[in-house]
């Protein structure tokens, strides 16, 4: 499997997705809502600037972070 990093400011299609998964990993306890997450990252519009977010697409594949996502929660689920 090959990985393409990018930077969230390229791919913006993919701020929900990132946002959601740092929501729900670690911020949940403490917000009820995402949101506050998604506001910080979407400081992260500017390319090569700090503050910045990295996100691994598997194969260059668009559709990969949001299906690599599903399927992690997935099994999640199904292991409470």
């Amino acid at each position: 499997m090959e990985l393409a990093l990018k930077q969230l400011s390229e791919c913006p299609e993919h701020l929900e997705t990132v946002g959601l998964w740092i929501h729900n990993e670690w911020w949940s306890k403490r917000y009820d809502s995402p949101e506050i997450v998604l506001s910080w990252l979407r400081m992260h519009k500017k390319l090569d600037a700090v503050p910045y977010s990295v996100v691994a697409l598997a194969d260059a594949d668009e559709g990969s972070l949001q299906r690599s996502y599903m399927r992690q929660h997935q099994s999640l689920h199904e292991q409470a």
